[in-house]
């Protein structure tokens, strides 16, 4: 199976080589290809760059990961009947976005402390600070068009979209999205 690694939250750059993460670990121990890709919103290409994810969750970053696997499908070694999709954190959310925007591409996702509701999201977080400041503004601020586009990509909104099954791993000690998000 090949997998697109849809990465934690924005300003964190991919590693070179090999980390401790455990979707790393588990794709090396068991023999997967992973594309690991530096979608919008993480830093080695600019400030504004790693910005272009605030306010815009289900946009350009997105298609970078779109891209991504699009690509990847395009190898010879790469079976495109076996292609799956696994985050943590934002990548978690990415998952449940991606599931309800994917076209088929995926036959898996794995979800990691995702948020899949982004205004409960909003909501819960003792971060008030970095929601409004990334994702916006508040949802119930029907003139503010950021904070507006924020909260129409939330993934909850895309769920009858959903066609490939999600293995979704969640637990308490993610402080910034709690386990409820995790359906």
């Amino acid at each position: 199976m090949q997998l697109q690694y849809v990465h934690r939250f924005s300003f964190y750059k991919l590693p070179l080589g090999i980390n401790g993460n455990v979707h790393n670990r588990s794709c090396l121990h068991n023999c997967l290809r992973s594309r690991h890709r530096n979608r919008r919103g993480l830093p080695g290409f600019g400030v504004e760059w790693n910005e272009q994810i605030s306010g815009d969750y289900g946009g350009q970053c997105m298609k970078d990961y779109f891209t991504a696997i699009d690509e990847m499908a395009k190898e010879s070694y790469v079976d495109k009947d076996r292609l799956g999709c696994v985050g943590a954190s934002f990548g978690g959310f990415s998952v449940y976005w991606l599931a309800g925007h994917h076209d088929k591409r995926f036959k898996a996702f794995i979800a990691h402390d995702g948020i899949f509701n982004m205004e409960m999201q909003y909501l819960e977080t003792e971060e008030k600070w970095f929601a409004n400041w990334d994702m916006g503004g508040a949802y119930w601020e029907k003139q503010n068009p950021i904070a507006q586009r924020t909260f129409a990509n939330s993934p909850h909104l895309f769920v009858e979209k959903w066609d490939t099954p999600i293995l979704c791993i969640h637990g308490e000690k993610d402080f910034r999205i709690l386990a409820d998000q995790a359906m």
